[in-house]
């Protein structure tokens, strides 16, 4: 986190490191589920519904819409 440039720029790539280790842990195509939740991120109000948009906190059929 050296060149992060600030605390707090380090730890917000924390928490990408965290979502990005999450998807790969469940097997997630990373391109599909990055793509989708960048979408989410932009298009949506992020409220505390917002968390179910993380792997462990997704449903088995939607999980299944970001696996080959």
């Amino acid at each position: 986190y050296l060149f992060a440039g600030s605390d707090e720029y380090a730890e917000h790539l924390a928490y990408l490191y965290a979502i990005i280790g999450t998807a790969d842990k469940y097997g997630l195509n990373m391109q599909r589920y990055l793509t989708w939740l960048l979408r989410q991120v932009a298009s949506c109000k992020i409220t505390s519904g917002a968390l179910e948009w993380l792997p462990h906190r997704m449903t088995q059929q939607k999980l299944n819409d970001f696996r080959d």
